[in-house]
């Protein structure tokens, strides 16, 4: 077997592994897209439309030139990809980003699972499995595939080594025809064996002509076509390395979107923990003010008892008046006991003074009754 056959035969076996490996692949994720449970779109609040569209033009692109873009351009706003799990994985980061979801909710963790179910490729059937796995049905798999660059490449290689497998095939033909013409011309004419030998010469020198002419259109024809293929190769693996790079700066982007998404979630943790200071704050009010109507509570009350003694006091003075005056009233009366001992006294002896008048006045009646008497008077 010759080197070109070879080249060719690895060639295409390498395509076909690569082709079966690509489709039973897509066949898994299929089934596992099939397997996800369907997220309800109408609970995606502004991002109700999370559809993918596949298709040629987008972007200013070629209309032949097939990607993937989100429907909704306003919420989603990504531009067109070739791998749709460019595309599946910034939808599913812009719900935390700016839909209103966290990390933890059950419509992220869903959309993750039917990010990883669909995976990663160029076919428009997967465009239409992610927006099934939304209830969406849409039929992009009539469309086709995106072309691949690095699969171009590959092709335009395997054309290479076709022509140079065709070269060598004519130059084989050429170097056969030219022998077959040589043993035809020593063979034409036995019996004229001058004219045979130069009409085998003739044909010999002929065929090697036609031959070394051939083989040199199939060598040139085969290096162009290997130059051709390895050009065209070299484009399409800097065509795949370009959108290689643009990817890893899409990735970058998306990177940066959820650092600032993290940053964000951080912010709102702040403000979260603010505003629970800012509560508890508040409520630390709410018991300082507490206190002080306690406080003041205790303050009425002890005024009230001061009060309630200041009342006990006055009566306490007041019933010591009531003594002073009772005191006063024994005083008087104690007074007017003594001036009615002196009224006594006084009528004591003015009624002994009576009595000694009545005494001497009886003893001068006595005395005149006597005197009569001796006189010869009656009385």
């Amino acid at each position: 077997m010759s080197f070109s056959k070879t080249l060719t035969m690895i060639v295409v076996l390498a395509f076909c592994s690569v082709g079966f490996t690509a489709a039973a692949h897509l066949r898994v994720n299929r089934f596992q897209a099939r397997q996800a449970a369907q997220i309800d779109p109408t609970n995606l609040n502004d991002c109700s439309n999370p559809q993918i569209e596949f298709g040629g033009g987008f972007g200013n692109r070629a209309a032949t030139e097939l990607t993937f873009r989100p429907a909704d351009a306003a919420n989603f706003a990504h531009g067109e990809a070739k791998n749709i799990g460019i595309i599946t994985q910034f939808m599913c980061d812009t719900l935390v980003n700016k839909c209103g979801f966290q990390n933890t909710d059950a419509t992220f963790t869903e959309c993750k699972s039917l990010e990883a179910s669909v995976g990663a490729g160029n076919d428009g059937a997967l465009a239409d499995e992610w927006n099934a796995g939304f209830g969406f049905a849409t039929n992009f798999a009539t469309t086709g595939a995106a072309a691949d660059g690095a699969n171009n490449g590959a092709a335009e290689a395997n054309n290479g080594a076709t022509g140079a497998s065709n070269g060598a095939n004519n130059e084989a033909t050429g170097a056969n025809n030219g022998a077959n013409n040589e043993a035809t011309g020593a063979n034409s004419d036995a019996s004229n064996e001058n004219t045979g030998a130069n009409n085998g010469a003739n044909n010999a020198n002929n065929g090697a002509n036609n031959g070394a002419n051939n083989e040199n259109d199939g060598a040139n024809n085969g290096a162009n076509n290997a130059n051709n293929g390895a050009n065209n190769g070299a484009n399409n693996e800097n065509d795949g390395a370009n959108n290689g790079a643009n990817n890893e700066n899409n990735g970058a982007n998306k990177g940066n979107k959820e650092n600032t998404g993290a940053n964000n979630g951080a912010k709102e943790m702040n403000n979260e923990n603010n505003e629970s200071n800012n509560e508890n704050k508040e409520a630390n009010n709410g018991n300082n003010e507490a206190n002080n109507g306690n406080n003041e509570a205790n303050n009425g009350n002890n005024e009230a008892n001061n009060e309630n003694n200041e009342a006990n006091n006055g009566n306490n003075e007041t019933d010591n008046g009531n003594n002073e005056a009772d005191n006063g009233n024994n005083e008087a009366d104690n007074g007017n006991n003594e001036a009615n001992n002196g009224n006594n006294e006084a009528n004591n002896g003015a009624n002994g003074t009576a009595e000694e008048n009545d005494g001497e006045n009886g003893t001068k009646t006595a005395k005149v009754n006597a005197v009569t008497t001796e006189n010869g008077c009656d009385a």
